[in-house]
């Protein structure tokens, strides 16, 4: 798995006090989006936040209004682009904060943005 982590100075501005935590592994590494996410939530360093609620987590449609920043540092910054049959659970979908698990062809994606602006 890898770990990306983006503290505001990555951004256009400093000033929206973003910052955005991407964790990266193969299908080939986890069996499923539940032991991704938990690997991802279970590291030492604390990257991502935990939620119980993970096994029932059903996947939703993504909105390019609302999410379309997420996705659009997804493709700057991993250059990933989801295909047609990508899988979306969102755990956290606030104006502010969006923590989001992405199953797509051989990937996992776990995304955590969130912004103090």
């Amino acid at each position: 798995m890898k770990i990306l982590i983006l503290d505001p100075y990555e951004f256009d501005s400093t000033s929206s006090e973003e910052s955005l935590i991407i964790a990266i592994a193969d299908d080939e590494q986890f069996s499923n989006y539940t032991g991704f996410y938990k690997a991802t939530s279970e590291s030492e360093e604390d990257y991502f936040p935990y939620s119980q609620i993970i096994s029932n987590q059903l996947p939703v449609e993504f909105d390019d209004k609302n999410h379309g920043l997420i996705l659009s540092y997804l493709k700057k910054y991993i250059n990933y682009e989801p295909s047609k049959n990508a899988i979306y659970r969102f755990f956290v979908d606030e104006w502010n904060e969006s923590d989001i698990l992405i199953e797509d062809e051989g990937i996992y994606i776990r995304c955590y943005w969130e912004t103090t602006a």
